[in-house]
């Protein structure tokens, strides 16, 4: 008691190590860090510690080769950067689908998206998962909407595969807008909308073999029809279930050079949140949930 009454200075939060203040940030919601970083004019200051090591490296301190792109070195910036990774781990483990997501996987993903923007390209996180994030807030059906362009798609989708992700489906539209976000025609403002799922206990397939059966299906109903029979006989082995909405959108995006996925993507079989049949907006709002679109 003595010796803090004499230092009064070494009882304040800000006596306390960078990389410790790093650790309660990672437990305090945004709101509470920006509250944190008003006490002290000594949280506005650079952090000679935390300057030598980027955010988003894992938490022992070593040498990374991209430090000197690492221009945040104000501390409350960074201990801001900590709550909002950890926010981002807290929001993905409410969803079922996300409880097995470590912080270093999402730490990946952040760094994807610099290496991006690096490259003056961005991939944006948007919806109601980031309004979680600087809020603390929790909602209780979201998923995690990224936007990106055409460049950034490919190294996106090889991210998701990293990770153990498959794919779900993809939408020719964005929302609503059926006839304004075609993949052949119209303004290509969102050109079309992927859905990623984690791949563990669900079977996959590579989406050339998918897209393979959609096509042989397709054409044994389009023989049927011609020959007015159900099935020809020489087609009874093709499994018609392969017909629905979902796979003809797999399909129209591997005729697309510019737009279609490596031969040997893992695509859900059948997956539990897809919808057969024509398309149905209030069917894919209620399945969506837990989904990387």
């Amino acid at each position: 008691t003595e010796y803090f009454k004499h230092s009064p200075s070494h009882c304040m939060i800000t006596s306390l190590n960078d990389s410790l203040l790093m650790v309660v940030a990672s437990y305090l919601d945004p709101p509470d860090v920006y509250s944190l970083a008003q006490t002290s004019k000594q949280f506005h200051k650079p952090s000679t510690e935390l300057s030598t090591r980027h955010f988003l490296s894992p938490s022992q301190p070593k040498p990374v080769e991209y430090l000197q792109n690492n221009t945040v070195t104000n501390l409350a910036s960074r201990l801001l950067q900590q709550s909002l990774i950890h926010g981002l781990t807290s929001v993905m483990q409410t969803v079922n689908a996300y409880t097995n997501v470590s912080i270093d996987e999402l730490r990946r993903i952040v760094k994807f998206q610099e290496n991006e923007l690096s490259m003056d390209r961005k991939v944006l996180l948007s919806g109601s998962a980031t309004v979680q994030i600087a809020t603390g807030k929790r909602f209780k059906e979201f998923d995690l909407d990224f936007f990106c362009s055409r460049q950034s798609a490919p190294g996106f989708r090889q991210l998701m595969r990293d990770l153990g992700y498959c794919c779900e489906s993809v939408l020719p539209h964005y929302g609503d807008h059926a006839d304004e976000y075609s993949l052949n025609e119209g303004p290509q403002i969102i050109h079309h909308v992927e859905t990623f799922i984690p791949s563990s206990n669900i079977e996959t397939v590579a989406i050339s073999t998918l897209v393979g059966e959609y096509y042989r299906a397709w054409n044994a109903q389009l023989a049927a029809a011609e020959a007015d029979e159900e099935v020809p006989p020489e087609l009874e082995q093709i499994d018609m279930s392969v017909l629905n909405y979902r796979n003809l959108c797999l399909h129209v995006m591997q005729r697309n050079s510019r737009h279609r996925f490596p031969r040997d993507y893992p695509v859900a079989l059948t997956p539990p949140n897809n919808f057969n049949g024509s398309d149905d907006t209030n069917t894919r709002k209620e399945t969506k949930n837990g989904s990387i679109q």
